[in-house]
């Protein structure tokens, strides 16, 4: 009786979890409009992958507990009361978290895996920046970076470019997280620190650039992509 009763709650909580794998995804779709509620779909999505990670048995478990790790440290610093609540935040909080979403749904082990390490090593880089920046200006409790574009084709600016930045491990999402309100060139926008790519589009050519924004402490930076000339 008691072995039955085990095998029961056993089976409940398997249940459990791939309820919250496969149906959560579905109501962190929408992009969270404060802070607090992209942190609160973030939390979602680490459990969403850790459900994945228990039921399928497919994620590196020491990955997956760096992961964890990365995001509580995430949260300590962005949920600061102390932090002013920037924009840049809630869309960059918002990006991981959706990527978060899709690596739980990724049918393969080892696409997933790598997506995992990808978005681990990106939190990471933006906690250990914005760490050191919160606490060299301590009045200010933020960190941004004034990110200036400019569109060249044989080292002569051109105008007229979409510009739109996308963390790394999210280059691969159709949603842009952090489209400039101006075209080229130069546009600019503020961005958290951390590595991005961003994109020149006209006339439906696109061209990327793999970038790292403020990793060395500068509040700002300039970037040319330079444009292919085939536009």
């Amino acid at each position: 009786m008691f072995s039955r009763v085990v095998r029961s709650v056993r089976d409940l909580s398997r249940i459990c979890l791939i309820g919250l794998f496969v149906i959560a995804p579905l109501a962190t779709a929408a992009v969270p409009r404060t802070l607090p509620s992209a942190l609160a779909s973030l939390n979602q999505s680490l459990l969403q992958v850790q459900a994945r990670a228990s039921v399928r048995g497919d994620l590196p478990v020491d990955m997956v507990a760096e992961l964890q790790r990365a995001t509580v440290s995430l949260r300590s610093i962005v949920g600061d009361s102390r932090v002013k609540p920037l924009d840049e935040y809630r869309l960059l909080v918002a990006a991981f978290s959706s990527e978060l979403a899709a690596i739980a749904v990724e049918q393969d082990a080892t696409k997933a895996t790598n997506s995992l390490t990808r978005l681990t090593k990106d939190i990471t880089e933006f906690n250990d920046v914005a760490s050191k920046a919160l606490h060299a200006f301590p009045t200010e409790r933020t960190y941004k970076v004034l990110v200036t574009v400019e569109t060249v084709r044989s080292g002569v600016e051109v105008k007229g470019f979409e510009i739109k930045a996308n963390p790394r491990c999210c280059r691969q999402q159709k949603v842009s997280w952090f489209p400039f309100s101006a075209l080229s060139s130069p546009t600019s926008r503020d961005l958290p620190p951390g590595y991005y790519v961003i994109s020149a589009t006209k006339n439906k050519k696109i061209t990327e650039r793999e970038v790292a924004i403020g990793l060395d402490g500068q509040i700002e930076d300039t970037v040319q992509i330079d444009v292919a000339a085939d536009e």
